[in-house]
Formats: structure tokens, sequence, C-alpha cells
């Protein structure tokens, strides 16, 4: 079965985020709630030929899933810090989020709800098994999980937030490649917005509060990042033998 064209999972978010103007004045968690939950039922209402695409899912590049998986979650702490601690120590980029509609985001069980589970849900379908998926049949595959990683950073439409979100595409990206399931990348969206959700406060850059500890931080986050990047590079000679 042929896959569906890839912008038509964008225009289902940008369909679900128009829908959920509806709800815009029972305030910001309960339309964020209702355009999660409605992404979610039109990417299952629309099939997702994800679910019956016989030839993608045959396709295994890397041997067994549980051990690439096992890699690329162990992989995600310390992407996210280098990643998030790279955005502290450039320029700051502008930030349209309104302080009062992040707070009470992060402070009610419907927004903790929706931000660390139903939004990586919906974005997973929409953006991995959707977008991602649909491009890998016509791309190359670093070609694909960087094109869905630049599709991701810009439907979040706050600058703020798009250098993370790119990378974060990326390692989510190939996460979803590697394994064929949204199951990794979700754990890792899951785990990511939960780490925001739980410290939204925090600065890496304030917490290291001398320059070896900086040095320290990132060493040790780039040690632990090349180790299980030449793990999965080994895994992955050793699965095409």
């Amino acid at each position: 079965m042929k896959r569906r064209p890839f912008w038509i999972y964008i225009l289902l978010f940008l369909a679900a985020q128009v829908s959920g103007m509806l709800f815009a004045s029972s305030g910001p968690v309960l339309m964020l709630l209702f355009v999660n939950i409605i992404a979610i039922v039109l990417y299952l209402l629309a099939a997702g030929a994800y679910t019956r695409d016989r030839a993608y899912k045959a396709y295994r590049p890397y041997g067994p899933h549980w051990a690439v998986s096992f890699l690329l979650l162990a992989l995600a702490p310390p992407c996210i810090f280098l990643v998030n601690y790279a955005q502290e120590m450039l320029p700051s980029l502008p930030d349209i989020v309104p302080e009062q509609s992040l707070t009470e985001l992060l402070t009610t069980p419907l927004g903790l709800l929706t931000a660390c589970i139903l939004g990586p849900l919906s974005e997973e379908l929409l953006f991995r098994a959707g977008v991602l998926g649909s491009l890998l049949q016509r791309c190359r595959p670093w070609t694909a999980i960087v094109w869905s990683a630049v599709i991701f950073a810009l439907i979040h439409a706050n600058p703020a937030q798009m250098p993370a979100a790119f990378f974060l595409g990326l390692l989510l990206g190939y996460a979803y490649y590697s394994t064929h399931s949204i199951l990794t990348p979700l754990i890792i969206h899951i785990f990511n917005n939960s780490i925001a959700a739980a410290w939204p406060d925090t600065s890496f850059t304030h917490a290291l509060t001398t320059p070896w500890h900086h040095i320290a931080a990132v060493t040790i986050a780039v040690v632990w990042a090349a180790s299980i990047i030449y793990l999965l590079y080994r895994h992955t000679k050793m699965a095409h033998r």
C-alpha cells in the first residue's frame, strides 16, 4: 500500500490546531488538551498507512529492536543536556509563549498530562509515524530524518523552542527509523518533556557554578554520548554482516 504524502500529516496537525481554537475560551490548558486529542483522533481516522505498510515494517536495518532501543534511551539524557546547555550559552531567542500559560500548563494535572503524555503521543504519531514514515519511502534515510526534524522545529512556531526541537527531532527521527516503531521515540519525548515540566526554571549554566563544573559536565556528557554512538555503530555493523 502506498503511503500518503508527508504534507497530509502536517495538514492534520494544522487542522487540530485550528479546531482547538474553538476551546480557546476554556483556557490554554483545556485548549491544548483538546488540540492533542483532536490530532490523535485525526491521525487514527486517517488510518496512518504506517500500520498497514508490510514492506516498511519488514525492513529492519539494525537488527533486534530491543538492543537499539536500549542504546537510544541511554543516548537521550546526554544529548538533551548538551542541546539545552548549548542553547543557554548562545544569545536568547524570542519566546512568544506567555509566562502565565506556561505556568498553568506545568502546574495542573491536566496541563502535565497534556505536556508530558498527550503532546508527545500526538507529535510522534503525526511527525514520526506520519511525516517521517512517508519521507523514508521517498528519500535517503538521513535526508528524511533531517527534513522531518526541520518540519518538527518549524511547527513549534516559537523561536526559543526551535533549536532544541530540531536536535530532538533528529534523535527522535533516528530512533523511529532504526526501530520502526514510535515506542522508543515516544519514551524519549516523554522523558524530555517531563524533565522540562519538573524543573521549568532550571538553568544548566546557573547550576554549574564554576568553570570546572562546566568542563566536567560537558566532558561527561560528550564521552557518554560518544560511547553510546560508538556502540550503536558497532551494533549496526554487526547487524549488516
